[in-house]
């Protein structure tokens, strides 16, 4: 497995989003290859789809931790799904943001 990222799942609470769209195009400018539901997710999609597919295509998962993602519904089940998943071990990224 390479060190180096495919693509990067970033996990954030909706209220967080001004954050997360700094955090992603950060990434992007170094080439990482970001999932980032608000622009990967277009119009009526099935969203739940949509990130299930990107949890099991991403090979790295950055959780933005705040008040809001530690209650959030959504980052509880994609961080669940991470811990399970032996291709996220020792690839699971916090990162506090308040």
């Amino acid at each position: 497995m390479s060190p180096h990222p495919s693509e990067v799942f970033l996990s954030h609470s909706s209220v967080d989003r001004s954050i997360a769209d700094e955090v992603a195009d950060f990434l992007r400018r170094h080439g990482i290859p970001v999932w980032y539901s608000p622009t990967e997710i277009r119009g009526a999609q099935q969203w739940h789809d949509e990130i299930g597919d990107a949890l099991k295509r991403c090979d790295w998962f950055v959780v933005l931790l705040s008040p809001n993602s530690v209650v959030s519904p959504w980052v509880k089940r994609e961080l669940m799904f991470a811990l399970k998943e032996q291709r996220y071990a020792d690839r699971i990224i916090p990162v506090l943001i308040e």
